[in-house]
């Protein structure tokens, strides 16, 4: 994530982190079962949901931040 500022780094996390926080219950009351969310350090930046397959959110945000 070169070239992206600090702050367009959180927006975009803190984004993501919302979207996430209300799709979680419909995720799991369609898989049947848990939804696992792991949320790393602001450094890292690496978000995954698992249900069988994983959705790297760090690539997205530093598309959406240089768009």
């Amino acid at each position: 994530m070169v070239g992206n500022s600090f702050g367009c780094t959180v927006m975009a996390t803190m984004a993501v982190k919302n979207v996430l926080v209300r799709l979680l219950p419909r995720l799991e009351e369609a898989a049947g079962r848990a939804v696992t969310l792991r949320m790393g350090t602001i450094a890292g930046l690496q978000s995954e949901i698992e249900w069988g397959a994983e959705f790297d959110v760090a690539t997205w945000i530093n598309g959406a931040c240089r768009g």
